[in-house]
């Protein structure tokens, strides 16, 4: 019979199958005909070369016996050795179709049914040792499968996880075998993904505070970035996200009515098949969810975030890393347009508490929900600010409620950002109040049109701006003038920093309402800090030091801009006489200093410098 079950995969002949399958016949009460070692090679021969051949006449035929015996072999309790790993083969096949980017096939089609039926027969049950080999099967195949077919993958994870569940019909042991489930199928590599997930999140607010886009004052050494490879840690760490996050819309989103929202014609729609044979999944989506799926979302969303200010920020990005930040994108998009309201709702909630205690990554998270339908239309975005901010009028704003600030403005129409007086008119804390107005400057005075409370806004911006002027002169506030800033603690150079691209702001919108003090603070600070750039430049490797200096050099872009511009219209005498001091006194040595600080930035050759990457 072993003979039989050989030439049968070899040759495929019919008469070989047509025998094999008497071997199968039932007795009255379920007993398979022939004995466990007879029926366990044959199962393993027709598996053997159903996984070692890419012809499709011996995988149509091989694959289609084993899809039909399954049943039959699952009814025989005495062979429930066999039945899994029967079973466990089954599943791999299908896993190794999961970088074939169509499963149109009719046979893979039946392959993959007949595991399924199975699981949701509740004829096998998915014990914790089989559990843990399917999950290292998914994980194999994860680590090589190409960025367009992880979606087939994560099909085939949830179907494990959904057809499984339906056997079970108590609703505590169906929620704690979808927690266990997903815990083994997720969360694999945990340590890794982890790692890699630091990783990302140290480069996303390096990145961030780079681009004068968002403010941590615990920026990191810079360490982070060394001896380790960027684009493979990345890769890897955006491919699980996306098979994460795409698992979890395959268990607790509504299918159809994603094809609906698409705008597809009803007719057009049910000629597509969405589900399989063997469950309904409107009926067999996830109802009930637990902590562990919340998490794997907000894990989803996080990649998105770190992935997004790659993608946004980054000079020169990894073509395989750019698509899966697409990919994510569009998965996590699709999720919150299409999952129910209450799942949604307590994302919301996560997503507004992780914002405002951590900021940072979080803070940029926040919008994703700009595709719930209650943040969409013009005045969606002012509403998520206001709903995300818990600063209040008689306590001290934090840090992290200005990354909100700052992530969200960009999303709020012009002239619409809620004005929260403790918030920019906070002359104590002078790092609130110059990221604050930033972001105030960018909201109200992008466009062509002003009105009075632009004047107001000026107003307040030019004593902030003379209020830390004056407490540098006193030495109150550290003034990072003419020093090596490696030696300065980070959140000094992190204000410092911030301040210098207050200034940036204020000259570029209105510096014609300086006074000869405010100038005179411009010049000196602007020219000191030229020397601590050519003293620092060295540490260019290290992430406070890259943020100061890329404050600094856009300080002076715009202070050449101003200088450019008033010198091609007539200006007044005093802006004239602004400029000629300028050009007089200090133009010349802060552009010889810039430059040479420059030429060593971009000669760097010891690979620690990330300006040539980022």
């Amino acid at each position: 019979m072993n003979f039989t079950a050989v030439t049968a995969a070899q040759s495929t002949l019919r008469e070989s199958f047509n025998l094999l399958h008497k071997c199968f016949f039932q007795t009255e009460s379920g007993e398979i005909l022939i004995d466990n070692d007879t029926c366990g090679q044959i199962v393993e021969k027709i598996s053997t070369a159903l996984v070692t051949t890419e012809e499709k006449e011996v995988i149509d035929t091989c694959g289609s016996f084993l899809a039909q015996v399954m049943p039959v072999i699952c009814a025989d309790e005495s062979k429930s050795s066999i039945k899994n790993q029967m079973f466990l083969n089954l599943f791999r096949f299908s896993v190794q179709q999961s970088a074939i980017s169509s499963q149109d096939d009719e046979s893979i089609w039946e392959i993959m049914t007949s595991w399924q039926d199975s699981l949701s027969s509740g004829d096998l049950k998915l014990t914790e040792n089989l559990l843990e080999a399917c999950s290292e099967i998914v994980q194999e195949k994860l680590s090589e499968i190409p960025s367009d077919c992880i979606g087939n993958l994560a099909e085939f994870a949830a179907k494990l996880i959904l057809c499984s569940a339906e056997s079970l019909t108590a609703e505590e042991e169906k929620a704690d075998f979808v927690d266990r489930a997903i815990h083994s199928l997720l969360n694999a590599k945990m340590g890794e993904y982890r790692k890699n997930q630091a990783f990302a999140r140290h480069l996303a607010l390096y990145l961030e505070a780079l681009n004068r886009k968002l403010t941590s004052p615990e920026i990191g050494s810079g360490e982070e970035f060394h001896n380790i490879s960027h684009d493979s840690t990345l890769n890897d760490y955006l491919r699980v996200s996306l098979f994460k996050i795409t698992v979890i819309f395959k268990l607790c989103c509504n299918i159809k009515r994603q094809k609906e929202a698409s705008g597809e014609d009803e007719e057009e729609a049910d000629e597509e098949e969405y589900t399989e044979d063997y469950c309904d999944l409107e009926a067999n989506l996830l109802k009930n969810t637990s902590d562990e799926i919340n998490h794997q979302i907000l894990d989803g969303v996080f990649a998105l975030s770190c992935g997004e200010s790659l993608l946004f920020n980054a000079r020169d990005l990894n073509g395989e890393i750019e698509e899966k930040i697409y990919q994510l994108a569009a998965t996590v998009v699709l999720f919150f347009r299409n999952v129910r309201d209450g799942l949604k709702t307590t994302i919301r909630d996560s997503l507004f508490q992780l914002a405002n205690q951590e900021g940072g990554v979080w803070a940029n998270a926040l919008t994703v929900l700009g595709n719930c339908e209650q943040y969409q239309g013009e005045n969606g975005p002012v509403l998520l600010y206001e709903d995300t901010a818990t600063a209040s009028s008689d306590s001290e704003p934090l840090i992290t409620y200005i990354n909100i600030l700052q992530a969200l403005t960009p999303t709020i129409p012009q002239k619409c950002l809620p004005v929260v007086p403790n918030l920019f008119e906070n002359l104590s804390n002078l790092l609130i109040s110059t990221t604050a107005n930033r972001c105030l400057i960018d909201n109200n005075f992008s466009g062509t049109l002003n009105d009075m409370e632009d004047r107001k806004i000026m107003g307040n911006c030019l004593k902030i701006l003379s209020d830390a002027a004056t407490r540098i002169k006193s030495k109150d506030l550290q003034s990072l003038y003419n020093i090596d800033v490696r030696q300065t603690d980070s959140s000094t150079v992190i204000f410092i920093s911030e301040l210098a691209n207050f200034l940036a702001q204020l000259i570029g919108n209105f510096s014609s309402e300086f006074e000869d003090v405010q100038w005179d603070f411009v010049r000196i600070a602007l020219s000191s800090w030229v020397l601590s750039v050519s003293k620092s430049v060295l540490g260019y490797g290290e992430s406070k030091v890259a943020v100061f200096i890329a404050s600094i050099y856009k300080l002076f872009l715009v202070m050449e801009k101003f200088v450019v511009m008033e010198k091609k219209k007539s200006s007044t005498g005093y802006l004239t006489k602004i400029v000629e001091e300028w050009e007089e006194v200090f133009a010349k040595d802060v552009h010889l200093v810039l430059l040479r600080a420059f030429m060593v930035i971009v000669q760097d050759t010891k690979g620690k410098c990330l300006s040539s990457k980022y």
